[in-house]
Order: C-alpha cells, then structure tokens, then sequence
C-alpha cells in the first residue's frame, strides 16, 4: 500500500490530513502491544487503518486488511473523514 496506494492521486491528497501512527505486533512485548491493538482497533487484523478522535480515544472509522484499489481506499478515507465531522 505505501507503494502504490497511498502515494496515488485519490488517496495522496487525503492523507495530507492525517497524522500516520503505526503499532507494530511482531517484535517485543508482542502481547502486550497485541492487547492494546485490540483496545484500540478492536482487531487484531493487520494491517489495520483507523481513525481516532484524539481528545476522547474513539474509533471513528476502521479499515482491516490490505487494499490494493486507490479509489476504494480513498472511498474509505471519505466515510473516515464523514465520521470525524459527525463527531
């Protein structure tokens, strides 16, 4: 995805507005990051994309697994961005 996703046209654009976080779950303390990906994407799915308010911790938006299709990955980050200015 960081390839050919998000550097395309429909998506480039729309990640301008996001601030990019990454848990990664396969090196130390593998169960305790586990949990915490648990807590705050409620899946242990990787990868996983979510959108979180930042003053309250909650989950606005989430997208599991990998996409290879630009536009439906940009599709998502619209519902994302719908969620975060319904908040």
């Amino acid at each position: 995805m960081e390839e050919d996703v998000f550097p395309a046209p429909a998506v480039a654009g729309k990640l301008t507005r996001t601030i990019e976080a990454r848990i990664h779950n396969d090196g130390a303390n593998q169960d305790e990051v586990r949990a915490w990906q648990a807590e705050l994407l409620h899946t242990f799915a990787t990868p996983s994309y979510g959108l979180i308010d930042p003053k309250t911790g909650a989950l606005l938006a989430k997208h599991e697994g990998p996409e290879f299709d630009a536009d439906a990955f940009a599709a998502w980050l619209d519902e994302a961005d719908a969620a975060w200015k319904a908040r």
